[in-house]
């Protein structure tokens, strides 16, 4: 059974992904997506780079740091802070990309949108 999982990852890498546990699970209503994300970013890097729009309290990378796909998921510690993160940073440009900042919500909706169109 290990090598059949294993067998499938190698075909799949991007089925490896970060996720938060049951016990780290993220508060929807203060966290962000962050688009165009450089694919050498670390959790670390993004928490320093948010920091200045609030407390952060978890930072989710999919497929870090095996195969990145470009875009993160981070969570502050209070819902205030989200507003003052897509207020100040989306637009901004963090190792030499333009980051889109956007409430999970609108991300997802896009995603499902089957003309896949832009928020």
């Amino acid at each position: 059974m290990a090598e059949t999982t294993q067998s499938a990852l190698d075909e799949n890498p991007q089925t490896i992904v970060e996720t938060s546990t049951p016990e780290t699970s993220f508060n929807t209503n203060a966290s962000i997506y962050i688009g165009q994300v450089d694919y050498s970013s670390t959790p670390e890097e993004l928490t320093e780079f948010f920091s200045t729009a609030g407390n952060v309290v978890q930072v989710t990378i999919p497929g870090h740091p095996l195969k990145p796909q470009g875009y993160a998921y981070l969570e502050f510690s209070d819902e205030s802070s989200v507003q003052n993160a897509i207020e100040s940073l989306n637009g901004s440009d963090f190792k030499g990309r333009a980051l889109k900042v956007f409430y999970p919500s609108t991300i997802i909706f896009s995603l499902n949108d089957s003309k896949r169109r832009n928020p």
